[in-house]
């Protein structure tokens, strides 16, 4: 599984420590060695029974290879988390003449290493071939120098390995490195099978006694958790609609869209419609909000006026308005004026007068005369050019 996804403090596990060879210890006992890739597919493993809880190191089956309980698929099962780190312990020795084995960060294999020529024994002396006895002139031994072949030389009954060729080219010389794994990736955004890869450094004899750098990249399969994940488009939203308001008056209403969004689900790209709403707002201060209530004129009434027999008048009727006020529609009561003609017909004029003569269309009946014998009030006399005081003469002739 991809180490992004599964955070895992795995401890160095010493593997098969006991006194068992080449065989696994197993509740104190030594069986015989089973190769995962014999009896399960390459991989993983499946064996519920010896599987811990999700995420946990399991035994996937070689020395130097880290196995993880993976649950992603419902049933539990052992798959490979790549080689286990350099320095990691993978086979006890077994007598004087074997060696504790380590895992070199790299190779999933535990190689197998021996105590060296010469090294004291129940027997003897350790050949450094993993047997012990007496010294044996002439057979090839490791002289523990890079890239050189040895062959035994006693010394009295202690073998002694001297140098005397090269190693065959391609032989490894020094223990392989390799970089950081880099992220899974998959040709497909939501498939959760990927690959992820590495630099491995290896250095191999070049056949004349040299030890040379060689570069190689090497991959292995990893898995991805991509349900869920953003896929495809993305995000497709459609223009927000018109807003939309309680009433004529109300000043924050809702506007609505749909969106798709388009996510990782079984491997597939799908894509799911949503409904998404957001506020809005708008000013309604004196919006009319309903239909005017207008009454009937009310009678012409006189203008102020200096003349008593003036036709000028006003009248009004009531208006009540209804105006959208702090969101809310409210009635304003108001009125509405316009001048009239008005009829002073029968007004006295002047009012305060005694003898006061009545209006007469407009015009007061003791103020005006014609010749033809209107009368004039009191002390006047009628003249071409209307009342006139009484004197011998009317001033208008």
């Amino acid at each position: 599984m991809d180490t992004s996804l599964h955070h895992l403090a795995l401890g160095l596990v010493f593997l098969g420590l006991g006194a068992c060879g080449d065989d696994d210890c197993a509740d104190a006992e030594c069986e015989p060695q089973v190769d995962a890739g014999e009896t399960e597919d390459a991989g993983e493993t499946e064996d519920a029974g010896a599987l811990g809880e999700c995420g946990t190191p399991c035994d996937f089956g070689e020395r130097c290879e880290l196995g993880i309980v993976e649950c992603s698929t419902g049933a539990a099962r052992c798959v490979s988390h790549g080689a286990a780190p350099p320095g990691t312990a993978c086979r006890a020795a077994a007598d004087d003449c074997d060696a504790t084995d380590f895992c070199d960060g790299v190779s999933t294999s535990c190689r197998d290493g021996f105590a060296p020529i010469g090294a004291a024994c129940g027997g003897g002396y350790c050949d450094g071939d993993g047997r012990c006895g007496s010294c044996r002139p002439g057979v090839a031994c490791d002289p523990d120098v890079t890239c050189r072949t040895g062959i035994v030389r006693c010394e009295g009954d202690v073998p002694v390995c001297e140098v005397m060729g090269f190693e065959p080219s391609g032989t490894f010389c020094a223990p392989a490195t390799a970089g950081a794994w880099s992220d899974c990736e998959a040709e497909d955004e939501c498939s959760q099978d990927g690959t992820r890869r590495r630099v491995v450094h290896e250095y191999l004899c070049d056949g004349s006694g040299s030890c040379a750098e060689a570069t190689r990249t090497e991959e292995e399969a990893c898995g991805l958790e991509t349900d869920g994940a953003t896929c495809g488009a993305g995000e497709v939203a459609e223009p927000w609609g018109e807003c939309t308001y309680a009433d004529v008056c109300a000043e924050r209403g809702q506007q609505s869209r749909q969106t798709t969004l388009y996510r990782c689900q079984d491997e597939e790209c799908v894509g799911r419609t949503i409904g998404e709403t957001e506020p809005c707002t708008r000013d309604t201060f004196r919006v009319p909000c309903g239909e005017d209530e207008i009454g009937e004129w009310q009678a012409c009434t006189p203008l102020r006026s200096i003349d008593p027999c003036s036709t000028s008048g006003q009248r009004y009727r009531t208006l009540i308005s209804h105006w959208c006020l702090a969101g809310t529609c409210e009635e304003v009561e108001g009125a509405e004026t316009e001048l009239c003609v008005f009829d002073p017909t029968g007004r006295s004029c002047p009012p305060t007068d005694p003898g006061a003569w009545p209006c007469q269309a407009g015009v007061c009946e003791g103020s005006t005369c014609t010749l033809a014998g209107d009368s004039c009030a009191p002390g006047d006399q009628c003249c071409p050019g209307g009342c006139e005081p009484e004197g011998p003469a009317c001033a208008s002739e």
